[in-house]
């Protein structure tokens, strides 16, 4: 009972939320996943974002992370070992598809999109040219929350919340989910190599 009433909260709530809250919020998901920057909105309004190893920690660690990531699927690429050849065909016979290789260069395709794109918002947001990082800061700090009727604030806050409580219980389930695909295929390569 405790449980569905945590869930009915979540998705009811009572309390409104703040808009600027939310922009604040999804900013520091931004300057971590896309940005890969520390920095804050006065250091960039004010052009003063440092150039500090504290800026650049998780750009030096996340972009280090995914070159070595990239240069790996090149060499599985062109130098597929036994395992990964081995691998590649259970995974064409349990699935039914045919050149599972081309995942491999899809992957590389993909990652160094990414890197390319970073590196467009790093060169804009270190060159203070990112407009959009000013619409953010506005709306964070700016907005005036009484604008919107209280019905639609009950609509967002509620919107906010429902999303908040699938994204904790995706997240739940998928780390299950990787422990369980971890255990399988660690007993898949065993069976692999008994055969």
């Amino acid at each position: 009972m405790k449980m569905m009433k945590r869930i009915l909260n979540q998705i009811y709530p009572t309390n409104y939320i703040r808009i600027g809250n939310i922009i604040e919020d999804s900013f520091e998901c931004l300057k971590f996943y896309v940005y890969r920057l520390e920095y804050s909105f006065e250091d960039y309004e004010q052009r003063k974002i440092q150039w500090s190893y504290q800026t650049f920690r998780t750009t030096i660690w996340l972009t280090l992370n995914s070159w070595i990531n990239i240069f790996y699927i090149v060499h599985l690429a062109f130098f597929p070992n036994y395992f990964l050849w081995k691998s590649l065909k259970s995974f064409e016979r349990a699935f039914q598809f045919e050149r599972v290789d081309f995942l491999l260069q899809y992957q590389i395709t993909m990652f160094i999109i990414v890197e390319c794109l970073w590196f467009k918002f790093l060169k804009n947001i270190l060159s203070y040219n990112y407009p959009f990082n000013n619409l953010m800061q506005r709306y964070a700090y700016y907005f005036d929350d009484n604008k919107l009727k209280s019905e639609y604030r009950q609509y967002l806050t509620r919107f906010i919340h429902t999303g908040n409580f699938i994204s904790k219980t995706l997240n739940m389930m998928m780390t299950i989910l990787i422990i369980i695909f971890v255990i399988r295929s660690i007993y898949l390569i065993g069976q692999l190599f008994d055969q």
